[in-house]
């Protein structure tokens, strides 16, 4: 083993030129196989540190995504609001057991939220005695009540002539008998506004102290409506009278011309209508429309193109009709029931649309060409030198990156490396064939 050492020392080893290639090729070797190591490692590291992090953000974000949905699941949904309308209730001493029933039955009705009275409540003439049975009948009514006067609360005297027929009162009998409405009710103002929701509901009374017609408006009362309105020019307006908008139904009593049929004076209110865009409802009585009535749901309710007139029957002792109106976001639900045969009629519900210009939400047609239009104009305006090639811009002016581009880089990259990985694999098989001929030369070597 001396002699061995003794040979293999390195002042000797010019005469194994095998030795000195083996060495050469180790110290080429060793650091190729470091380098491919290294590089694996690190590779390794880095995509199993990548794929942990990928893997804990699809967590969150599957988890939180999985938390809004249950949360929206059990979110319950907002109740509409509802309101239920009685008019011309005419209530007298025969009349008064069937018409409690209606009371009772609407006292019934858990998902009411308001009931509106849209005048006439006394029999005829609005005596003392009929306006005490009419607070005893509406006393049992629950919730919130708003009341609007009609011609037989105030209009006429307590006597009747001669003839039987009713006589128009006094200034002074009116002035009375509209206090008393007031004081009865308990309502500080015979006409005001209220905003529920995103409406404003805006309620009128006959008041005129001298008229010539039976539902005629004061002038003050037309100003404080005219002033209302143009405080409030972009809400969406429900007006509650007693009688209807002019021209809004075919068919007059017999004992009444047109004139004393629609609210007073018309060509005022006419004026006002066509100067606030935003009113686009009417709730009136007066007419007793019944629900069978061809007048009742008809083109014809549709006054000047713009305000849908919605017609109340009166409270009869046989057969009532209720309304009820169902606030939504954009358009109000007009409901009919039926309190006789105990149902809703399905062939008298409506929806009167809010104008358009007033909606909250627009038609779903309407936003997706508003969306293509938009989309349009962004991509006209966009210049690509102005970004790189694989930068895009959201609707917010946010920068962000482009994941087709990134695909593409990515896909480059793993090209590159699977190129590296096949050089390097020729090597290794072209360094273990050297190292098989230097074993061969050993072997053939006599120490």
């Amino acid at each position: 083993m001396k002699n061995i050492w003794k040979k293999m020392h390195f002042k000797n080893f010019y005469k194994f030129p095998g030795v000195l290639a083996f060495v050469f090729l180790l110290a080429l070797i060793l650091p190729v196989f470091n380098f491919q190591n290294n590089a694996a490692s690190g590779a390794g590291l880095q995509n199993l540190h990548e794929e942990i992090q990928n893997t804990v953000i699809d967590s969150k974000n599957e988890g939180a995504a999985s938390i809004n949905a249950a949360a929206a699941s059990l979110k319950p949904e907002k109740k509409k609001y509802v309101m239920a309308l009685l008019s011309d209730v005419h209530v007298s001493d025969d009349t008064y057991d069937a018409k409690e029933k209606v009371v009772k039955m609407l006292n019934g009705w858990s998902d009411i939220d308001a009931v509106a009275v849209l005048g006439d409540l006394c029999f005829e003439v609005g005596s003392e005695k009929e306006y005490s049975l009419a607070q005893k009948l509406f006393q049992n009514l629950g919730g919130t009540k708003y009341f609007i006067t009609g011609n037989h609360d105030y209009y006429y005297q307590d006597h009747k002539n001669k003839d039987g027929k009713k006589v128009k009162g006094t200034e002074a009998t009116r002035t009375l008998k509209l206090n008393r409405f007031k004081k009865i009710f308990n309502q500080k103002n015979l006409y005001f506004s209220k905003k529920v929701e995103n409406y404003l509901f805006v309620f009128l009374s006959v008041d005129a102290l001298e008229a010539k017609y039976i539902t005629t408006l004061s002038e003050t009362q037309l100003k404080w409506l005219s002033e209302t309105l143009s405080k409030n020019k972009d809400i969406p307006t429900v007006i509650f009278c007693h009688s209807p908008l002019y021209g809004t139904f075919s068919a007059v009593h017999d004992n009444m011309n047109m004139n004393h049929s629609v609210i007073q004076p018309a060509d005022k209110m006419k004026d006002i209508i066509k100067d606030n865009p935003q009113v686009f409802m009417w709730v009136s009585g007066h007419m007793h429309i019944k629900a069978t009535s061809k007048d009742y749901d008809a083109p014809v309710n549709i006054y000047e193109k713009q305000v849908t007139c919605i017609h109340n029957s009166n409270m009869a002792t046989s057969k009532n009709w209720i309304n009820t109106l169902t606030l939504n976001d954009d358009y109000i639900l007009v409901k009919t029931y039926d309190c006789k045969n105990k149902k809703w009629m399905s062939g008298l519900e409506r929806k009167v649309k809010v104008p358009a210009k007033f909606r909250t939400k627009k038609d779903e047609s309407d936003g997706k060409n508003k969306s293509d239009e938009s989309k349009k104009d962004d991509n006209d305006s966009v210049k690509p030198s102005e970004k790189p090639d694989n930068e895009i811009s959201d609707d917010s002016g946010e920068v962000k990156i482009d994941s087709d581009a990134v695909s593409d880089d990515s896909e480059s990259k793993n090209q590159d490396s699977n190129e590296l990985k096949i050089e390097i694999k020729k090597l290794q098989d072209a360094i273990k064939d050297i190292l098989k001929q230097i074993s061969d030369f050993f072997r053939s070597i006599k120490w």
